[in-house]
């Protein structure tokens, strides 16, 4: 699967006459157009013109690059793969300077480590584990990341930060190893997660396991305990 991604003025895609005669002198719109494994949005403003389609191309590899260098009539070419498009659609395509972006949906193995050997620096988010945009969890687990990364500094302290940062990067390497292969089948991208050396440091990190409940920090520092309902 690819996302192809680009956007320029208005005036440019209205020196087509077929895309003018559909567009021209119109409010600004949005629409979907849909076809058999491929679908394309286009957003028509006052003054800018951004179009996005996506295709089922059996992508396989990726070029690493910030430069987008894709020919519009490559687009044209996947779509002429299916009959009776809308010439406008293929008018407006044809429009847009080349440089579109090509973003290839790729699976990507999960790292096993997100923490420097020093413990002072550590990856979150897409730099540590990356979702396609149609799992809808890529934000969600950035958040997870950070929520993880602050309770595991607050624990371990500041003498401590290399033991925290490690303890980070074992739980939610779980928890992007399970994801990860979920999404992606049973026994596909599989890891081996990461062997984590913590050394006893008596009074640097403390850790209480409390079943069944959760305790968090109310107002002035003010220790909280939440008793989960049975079943839940």
């Amino acid at each position: 699967m690819s996302i192809y991604r680009t956007a320029y003025p208005k005036d440019v895609a209205m020196r087509d006459p077929v895309v003018r005669e559909r567009w021209g002198n119109k409010p600004p719109v949005w629409e979907y157009w849909l076809g058999p494994g491929m679908y394309m949005g286009v957003f028509i403003s006052d003054e800018l013109v951004t179009w996005g389609f996506t295709v089922m191309d059996g992508q396989g590899e990726a070029t690493e690059t910030w430069e987008p260098d894709t020919d519009p009539e490559e687009i044209v070419q996947h779509l002429l793969k299916v009959p009776d498009w809308s010439p406008a659609i293929l008018a407006l395509v044809r429009t847009a300077p080349r440089g579109v972006v090509h973003w290839p949906l790729l699976w990507r193995d999960l790292q096993r480590e997100w923490v420097s050997k020093g413990g002072h620096v550590v990856q979150v988010g897409d730099s540590a584990h990356t979702f396609t945009p149609t799992s809808g969890n890529g934000a969600t687990q950035a958040l997870e990341d950070a929520a993880t990364l602050a309770a595991c500094l607050e624990l371990s302290g500041r003498g401590g930060m290399d033991t925290g940062t490690k303890i980070y990067n074992l739980l939610r390497a779980q928890d992007g190893h399970r994801l990860g292969s979920h999404r992606r089948g049973p026994g596909q991208g599989a890891y081996t997660l990461p062997q984590v050396d913590l050394q006893p440091r008596p009074g640097r990190l403390r850790v209480r396991k409390v079943r069944s409940s959760v305790q968090t920090r109310g107002k002035r520092g003010q220790v909280c305990q939440f008793q989960r309902a049975p079943g839940a």
